[in-house]
């Protein structure tokens, strides 16, 4: 399952990286809010440009200085940008039993009923078992959980229980966690 999903976001990337090689223009970060990036919900099997994964797929390998505040411009690797970007950060956490890296960029969205404030991705590593690993990312979206999940469903967004998780942040926000593999 695991080289299945390595292998379709192999694909995936490839097939974004083409695109935004041939645009030249800096992908807006508007375009990585759809309704699977908030639901969680992706088909693998298919290479549908889905830009959400593109950041997922790359955003820990980026280095810090490959943010522009100036232009509020990130550039993911040599040709890929994304547009209107506020702010690019790292963090990296480390218990007993894990690694976890962070890649976050705080945004200024509103789509679909909800306000978008930061992407983040993440990659758990366990320390000493792989059975801790784990990848994925999350939205933190403006207001409360209930009422960011009535306005999405309005706009026709429904999550995935499956593979998601919403949680009360500690500022009162939401948390959209969506783990892609692990």
């Amino acid at each position: 399952m695991k080289s299945k999903l390595i292998v379709s976001m192999g694909l995936l990337f490839a097939t974004v990286c083409q695109a935004q090689a041939n645009a030249k223009q800096p992908l807006p970060v508007a375009n990585l809010i759809t309704p699977n990036a908030l639901s969680c919900e992706f088909n693998f099997d298919k290479t549908d440009n889905e830009p959400i994964l593109t950041y997922f797929s790359s955003a820990n390998k980026t280095p810090l200085n490959n943010f522009n505040k100036a232009k509020k411009t990130l550039t993911l690797f040599e040709r890929t940008k994304i547009h209107g970007i506020k702010l690019f950060s790292k963090a990296k956490e480390k218990t007993d039993i894990t690694i976890i890296n962070k890649s976050h960029i705080d945004i200024d969205v509103k789509k679909y009923g909800v306000h978008v404030l930061r992407i983040s991705d993440y990659s758990v590593k366990g320390v000493e078992i792989s059975e801790y690993d784990a990848e994925g990312y999350y939205l933190i979206l403006k207001g409360l959980p209930k009422a960011n999940i009535i306005k999405l469903e309005k706009h026709g967004v429904y999550i995935a229980d499956k593979f998601t998780k919403v949680q009360k942040t500690k500022g009162s926000n939401t948390r959209i966690i969506c783990n892609i593999a692990g």
